[in-house]
């Protein structure tokens, strides 16, 4: 099987400038409802930068040029120095959701719907990412975007979104536990972090190793309830400020 560069070799030249996907970041809410169609929610929006952000002027000349592109062609772009600071903003989400209804079979509207204690849940794991975030140097995430991006779930029209990792369970692929929470788990663990994220990942490996299906781990739903096996802090004062879109709590 050839390599991706032996397979780009033939178009590449020396004023060539290839774009790596690592160095955006994509906001894209979809789900699939059925063959061939896709339920598209509230927004589309790619964000773009250079890593690091300390790049030598051309990398940067490359994605400004990038961004015009996408702009032109009626593309939601948004050019930023460093792409990375996006990237801890959008782990908050990835690193959360995914596992948590991947193992839960329910959707971030319906988890958020299914118990009183399920907002303060979720915002503890966002809160670990968070803290790992601002361990590596990236202050900037911190519980304002937290509550800003569980506001985003909040205000969808059930039952939400039905995150990637959730899409391959319930189709009984492998699932994307590396690629979404191992480095972060591995991060926490070298800045002595542990917790919900840590036994989540786990959770999902446990039941994927041993041949049984990861819908069945941290919690179980059955009609409109829902159980963790994890601390949770129970709080019904909970609400969303219309104004800010953020979760205030009394």
């Amino acid at each position: 099987m050839p390599s991706t560069a032996e397979l780009i070799r033939p178009a590449v030249s020396g004023y060539t400038t290839i774009i790596d996907t690592e160095c955006t970041v994509v906001y894209l809410p979809v789900t699939q409802i059925s063959p061939a169609v896709v339920h598209h929610r509230e927004v589309e929006l790619l964000h773009v930068g250079t890593y690091p952000a300390e790049a030598t002027p051309k990398p940067k000349e490359a994605a400004q040029a990038f961004t015009e592109l996408v702009r032109s062609s009626g593309g939601s772009v948004k050019l930023h120095d460093g792409i990375q600071f996006e990237r801890w903003t959008k782990l908050l989400v990835n690193g959360s959701w995914d596992p948590i209804c991947a193992l839960t079979r329910l959707r971030d509207r319906q988890f958020i719907d299914g118990h009183v204690d399920a907002l303060h849940f979720i915002r503890d794991v966002m809160l670990e990412i968070c803290a790992v975030a601002q361990a590596c140097g990236y202050e900037g995430v911190d519980d304002g975007l937290v509550d800003y991006q569980i506001g985003r779930a909040f205000v969808r029209e059930p039952p939400g979104v039905q995150p990637p990792m959730m899409a391959d369970a319930l189709a009984e692929r492998s699932l994307e536990v590396e690629a979404i929470i191992g480095n972060l788990v591995r991060l926490a663990q070298a800045k002595a972090a542990r917790g919900v994220l840590y036994i989540t990942q786990n959770q999902i490996r446990e039941k994927q190793e041993d041949g049984q299906s990861p819908l069945v781990g941290l919690g179980s739903c059955r009609g409109d309830t829902f159980r963790v096996s994890h601390r949770l802090v129970a709080d019904d004062q909970n609400h969303i400020d219309p104004i800010t879109n953020k979760i205030r709590y009394s």
